[in-house]
């Protein structure tokens, strides 16, 4: 059941990367989310955009998103977001006829299991933009656009970078279990040789 929800957040991922333009690298590469349930915790300043895009990824994954902590094997916290446009050009009068736009978004994702914290990380995307003084009704509906794409390219990134992390930890603890093995049948090569010499 896992496996077929991490393949269906991959699939999505990679359609909508190739849908935006964006390009995420290594997303063919990437581990798969090994969890079920999701708590997304969006305090004061976090962009509504940003918080509705990444949990309706989430949801169109299969993973089911939780209200609270008990239920939820990772918890995703989102600190405020940060939103900032830069005028680079102007009209012989004055106004703004282009735009420099940040958007970034911070975040937490932590096991709840373990309580280990999985990735601390800011997710960051830019766009130009022109402004058009004579349709300004219109150059504000693009403007709505492409704070939404932005949106969903943190988004994008945030579910990226957890599974990353999330791999990461899966290798290491399987590297842990091989160990404990190896441990395990070294003891029992031991006491197997302490056996045979007292017999």
């Amino acid at each position: 059941m896992r496996r077929g929800s991490s393949l269906i957040l991959i699939t999505l991922i990679t359609i909508l990367v190739s849908g935006c333009g964006f390009h995420l690298k290594g997303t063919g590469e990437m581990g798969a989310l090994n969890v079920k349930r999701i708590q997304v915790v969006a305090g004061k300043g976090v962009r509504p955009d940003v918080q509705l895009a990444l949990k309706s990824m989430i949801k169109q994954s299969g993973i089911e998103l939780v209200d609270r902590l008990e239920a939820a094997e990772m918890q995703v916290v989102l600190q405020p977001s940060l939103y900032r446009a830069t005028r680079t050009a102007f009209s012989g009068l004055g106004d703004t006829t282009a735009e420099y736009l940040v958007m970034k978004q911070g975040f937490t994702a932590t096991s709840v299991a373990t309580e280990q914290v999985l990735v601390t990380a800011v997710a960051e995307t830019s766009r130009d933009r022109q402004v058009l003084t004579s349709a300004l009704l219109a150059s504000q509906r693009e403007l709505v656009s492409i704070q939404r794409e932005m949106a969903q390219t943190l988004a994008l990134q945030i579910l990226g970078m957890i599974q990353r992390a999330s791999l990461t930890e899966l290798n290491t603890e399987g590297v842990a279990v091989d160990r404990s093995t190896v441990e395990t049948q070294t003891e029992a090569q031991i006491d197997t040789q302490k056996r045979t010499q007292v017999e």
